[in-house]
């Protein structure tokens, strides 16, 4: 073999290992780095299986709010019964809670109500029913009336009260019909709850409903006595200004 033959297979040889080292070194770069990202998604799984993610954790923990609140939602729907409602702890939760629960009844359920009330004690007894008798007076006014005349006194006097009250709100030519059947201090219970409600009526017309129920001094004495009432309320209001 001559010498250019000689040197000429030197370098192909030399080639040759520099090819099979770079060959090497990428390979290990390869796997080098595929063993470092394997390691990082290995760390990151880890970090999210401990709940440390801001992200996941708050995914996390709104699934378990949902969760608790959920038979929360399922007591909501489920109206209270009028025995719990007369337990609750004053008066403006326990009618709120009532006009809650009446809102949602027909006749027959109110008609129910109204005859679980008459066990009640007598502390809440007389204005649970008027709110019922009310209510049952927006669905069936004259069924409320019939209702409200079966009671005994003094309670009968409150509860038409009451119920004429709200019955001359959307009906006040019916409510005043009505009235003018009733006899005695029963129609001046009636009247009562109409004139008080309808103060927004002049004072010739609430004179003109009591003339209809033969007691048109009453209404002149109310009119006189919310006269008297305004009168005072604007001179505290002036006085409190200074």
């Amino acid at each position: 073999m001559t010498s250019h033959q000689k040197g000429r297979a030197l370098n192909i040889v030399v080639l040759a290992i520099v090819f099979v080292a770079g060959a090497g070194v990428s390979a290990a770069l390869f796997y080098g780095l595929s063993f470092i990202d394997g390691t990082n998604d290995k760390v990151g799984n880890t970090v999210s299986s401990d709940g440390v993610s801001p992200s996941e954790q708050d995914t996390s923990v709104g699934e378990f709010e949902h969760a608790e609140t959920q038979p929360t939602q399922l007591n909501q729907s489920q109206p209270l019964k009028l025995e719990e409602i007369v337990q609750l702890g004053g008066p403006q939760a326990r009618n709120t809670s009532l006009h809650s629960v009446l809102a949602q009844a027909d006749e027959d359920q109110v008609l129910d109500m109204l005859e679980t009330s008459k066990h009640l004690d007598p502390p809440t007894r007389v204005q649970t029913q008027v709110i019922i008798l009310q209510r049952l007076a927006r669905i069936n006014p004259r069924s409320a009336f019939a209702q409200a005349k079966q009671f005994d006194r003094p309670r009968v006097l409150q509860l038409l009260t009451g119920l004429f009250r709200e019955w001359s709100q959307f009906d006040l030519d019916e409510a005043v019909a009505q009235a003018a059947t009733l006899t005695g201090d029963r129609k001046l219970a009636a009247l009562e709850g109409v004139l008080k409600e309808r103060s927004d009526l002049t004072d010739s017309a609430r004179r003109e409903i009591a003339s209809q129920l033969n007691d048109e001094q009453y209404a002149i004495s109310l009119i006189t006595q919310e006269t008297i009432n305004q009168s005072t309320s604007r001179k505290e209001f002036g006085m409190n200004q200074f």
